[in-house]
């Protein structure tokens, strides 16, 4: 998955308020399991105008399908 989220602040002025970008590969090891790292960077403006604070998170990420269909 590569996102890009871009967020505008609306009040008595429309100004940017942050941007994220998401990359985030899976990696599908059968029908019940996958995996994926996923970085996440943001930039987002501060109380101060003018000033942005930019933040990365990487995170791991493991799933397991349950499968509640019955067949008889």
């Amino acid at each position: 998955m590569i996102g890009d989220e871009i967020f505008i602040n609306s009040g008595r002025e429309v100004i940017f308020d942050q941007n994220r970008v998401i990359i985030s590969p899976t990696f599908q090891l059968n029908k019940s399991w996958s995996i994926s790292a996923t970085w996440h960077g943001q930039l987002a403006s501060g109380s101060i105008v003018g000033n942005f604070t930019y933040t990365n998170v990487l995170g791991f990420q493991i799933r397991h399908y349950l499968n509640y269909s019955y067949n008889k």
